[in-house]
């Protein structure tokens, strides 16, 4: 589902189309009703008279860069048949490397709602989020890393009430003036703030680099303010596409100490260097990868081609229309784990680190032995620093130990780290383990 301005040009729409995309078209209201919005100065903005603000015209009540939020909850609402993963992003500064719903179940991240941190370098002492809270909220979110709002995925009961929770702090900024800053970020001050005050109770915090949604924006723009510092001390008038590319490699688009790049392949990757599902903030590298992009797009974008599983019992004519090419299926998981879901668990009566690891281990999750995802495969190999042999088979390995008084906590992390790995696992109770 996209959210596009209703003067779209008719090449963009049959594309949209073409790719089986859902288009909502985004009219702005002759006359907002929110107004009021104040600048430092005290002058109360006209939001009719000024280019910066738009609201829409269905929700002219809250303005766009708010509005955005309430347009979700509408689509998704009027989606009943929408009952898989959810993703709420930004479009022109994103985009995508691999499929963010395979990266999450890799990981073993399928959470209700998943909310991505930005660089460590970047916290809520920041203006973005401590003017606008401190002003309307009397709140100090203090020294907290920063989260990003423009980009949030989850399950669809997650994500609505996410967006239920949005809706409802903005209905509370919008009628009191010393909420109505004059500022067009402050969705996120609003994001952190619901976080960091458990009103998004049901939310996991994913770490920087961590998850299938990379937010680069911070490092990106310091990338680039190095580049055209580096430029100017050279005497060029500006950065090119190519400023660092060597030899004509041009998949090394970025320096290898920077760690951001696949040198192989120009791809973003995470901390692990497994690639990013979905890149957010990207144009912050400025036009340092407008060179790799170029060649992307003229070899049919060929490091995007990684396998992904097929939804079972997916009709197959609806595979083949939504592949990249044949053998590549989006995947679409039902299996989040359920909002406020509460695990029965085995020794329910654990404390501390083993009751999270025991109610982890528990947690339901599939992996078929009758199909084999490559990328999936590849990034469980390069854990152990191992290589992909690219088998389509899973090996039958059988793992038996005998068990005493063992540590719940030694066999819990057994189960964690070799899930996946064997096809059975058997514990034989015995008076000794020697």
């Amino acid at each position: 589902v996209l959210g596009i301005a209703s003067n779209a040009p008719q090449g963009t729409i049959d594309y949209l189309i073409s790719q089986n995309v859902t288009i909502k078209y985004i009219e702005n209201a002759d006359k907002c009703t929110f107004n009021g919005t104040k600048l430092n100065t005290g002058e109360v903005v006209d939001m009719q008279k000024t280019s910066g603000w738009k609201c829409s015209k269905d929700h002219p009540d809250y303005k766009i860069t708010w509005g955005r939020f309430v347009h979700y909850k509408d689509w998704l609402e009027e989606c009943p048949q929408c009952t898989d993963g959810v993703i709420l992003t930004d479009v022109r500064d994103a985009y995508f490397q691999r499929d963010p719903f395979v990266a999450a179940v890799e990981r073993n991240q399928q959470n209700a709602l998943m909310v991505f941190e930005e660089d460590p370098e970047l916290d809520n002492t920041n203006w973005l989020t401590n003017i606008p809270v401190k002003s309307c909220r009397k709140y100090y979110v203090g020294k907290t890393r920063m989260l990003c709002s423009g980009s949030t995925m989850g399950s669809r009961e997650g994500i609505l009430t996410y967006l239920n929770i949005m809706k409802e702090e903005f209905d509370y900024w919008k009628i009191r003036e010393e909420c109505r800053l004059n500022m067009k970020g402050d969705d996120q001050s609003i994001h952190n703030y619901l976080y960091y005050t458990g009103r998004l109770n049901h939310a996991v915090s994913i770490p920087y680099r961590e998850g299938p949604i990379n937010v680069v924006g911070y490092r990106a723009a310091r990338i680039s303010e190095q580049a055209q510092k580096e430029a100017k001390e050279k005497g060029l008038d500006r950065v090119k596409g190519d400023f660092y590319i060597q030899n004509g490699k041009w998949q090394e688009w970025l320096p290898p100490e920077h760690g951001m790049i696949d040198p192989e392949r120009g791809l973003i990757v995470n901390l692990d260097g497994t690639p990013s599902a979905l890149v957010h903030q990207v144009d912050r590298f400025g036009v340092l990868n407008s060179h790799w992009v170029l060649q992307m797009k003229r070899t049919g974008w060929i490091y995007n081609k990684g396998g992904v599983r097929q939804t079972t019992g997916e009709d197959p004519q609806l595979a083949k229309a939504k592949s990249n090419n044949d053998g590549y299926i989006f995947l679409r998981p039902s299996d989040f784990k359920p909002l406020g879901s509460k695990t029965s668990m085995l020794y329910a009566d654990a404390e501390g680190s083993a009751k999270a690891l025991l109610k982890e281990a528990q947690t339901p999750r599939s992996i078929p032995d009758d199909a084999i995802d490559p990328v999936v495969e590849e990034a469980r190999c390069n854990r152990y620093n191992l290589k992909y042999s690219g088998r389509k088979e899973r090996r039958r390995i059988f793992y038996g130990s005998n068990i005493a008084d063992d540590s719940w906590h030694i066999i819990t992390i057994h189960a964690l780290e070799f899930y996946g790995i064997f096809h059975t696992v058997v514990f034989s109770e015995s008076n000794r383990t020697q």
